[in-house]
């Protein structure tokens, strides 16, 4: 990595069908702060589909996941996999019930 990222992580635990917000607007102040998603690491109870969303735009593809015990990982990378700019929060939707569990790595610039 080119420069150190002071990396957060956020903890994921969803079961419920629609929009979770993950990481909530102006952290670092009132429309201040993008959110750059590093590293993605998600496993489910079931087959769903799970879309990022910066405020109500798409952030990138969604994320699909086959059945019970089917994971992802997206490894840290130089790009962000995802971003959401100041004032708007990052959000996951989902598409079932089935549980989507794990970890989003982030940072705020």
């Amino acid at each position: 990595m080119g420069y150190v990222k002071n990396l957060r992580k956020v903890i994921i635990n969803s079961t419920i069908a629609g929009n979770t917000t993950v990481i909530p607007a102006n952290q670092l102040g009132l429309n201040y702060g993008t959110i750059k998603v590093w590293q993605v690491l998600l496993s489910a109870a079931g087959a769903n589909v799970v879309t990022v969303y910066a405020g109500t735009t798409s952030s990138g593809d969604p994320i699909i996941l086959t059945g019970n015990g089917a994971s992802v990982t997206l490894q840290n990378t130089e790009e962000p996999w995802f971003t959401a700019p100041p004032g708007q929060p990052l959000i996951i939707n989902t598409t079932t019930t089935a549980g989507v569990n794990g970890t989003f790595y982030y940072s705020l610039a």
